[in-house]
């Protein structure tokens, strides 16, 4: 019976412009890249003529949407750049070095917050560490102890993940 069923589907699938491509990878045969485009174009064809089958509706060509010019494209020569960076072109790409901001000095009242003045539980995430860094500082208090939602943007090593374990 389950040979009879199967017989029938892929005699139905055949007689569908739109499954035979279906049909043929379930068999573990693979149609060249124009045969593919060919059948699609076809199911996509019977589609509009209103034949049954699960064909797509339209055609998008995704080659034709490749981005041809490379990463060079947008570069900025006229763009100024702080004091102290400088480019350098590469092959296939571009680095721009932009050195980093002074931080501020700190104000009267504030202060590094020590590891041992926490929690004894999140000692652990902090292993090594004598006190938070200057972002850790500021946000332990709504970290470890405030309700509300929290959204840290800082630099990659400013110790977002360690504000996280808070």
């Amino acid at each position: 019976s389950t040979d009879r069923e199967a017989g029938a589907l892929g005699t139905e699938m055949r007689s569908n412009p739109g499954l035979k491509g279906g049909l043929q990878g379930l068999k573990g045969g693979r149609a060249s890249k124009t045969q593919a485009k060919g059948k699609a174009k076809a199911a996509a064809t019977g589609a509009a003529k209103g034949e049954k089958g699960a064909a797509p509706k339209s055609m998008l060509d995704l080659e034709s949407l490749s981005f041809n010019q490379g990463g060079h494209l947008m570069s900025n020569k006229q763009c100024k750049l702080p004091p102290g960076s400088y480019r350098k072109t590469k092959k296939g790409y571009e680095e721009v070095f932009i050195p980093g901001l002074k931080h501020p000095p700190f104000a009267a009242d504030e202060k590094l917050v020590e590891i041992k003045s926490l929690p004894e539980w999140s000692h652990g995430a902090f292993k090594g560490m004598e006190t938070l860094n200057r972002v850790q500082s500021r946000l332990h208090q709504a970290a470890l102890f405030g309700a509300e939602n929290l959204l840290l943007c800082a630099p990659t090593g400013a110790g977002k993940t360690n504000v996280a374990m808070l």
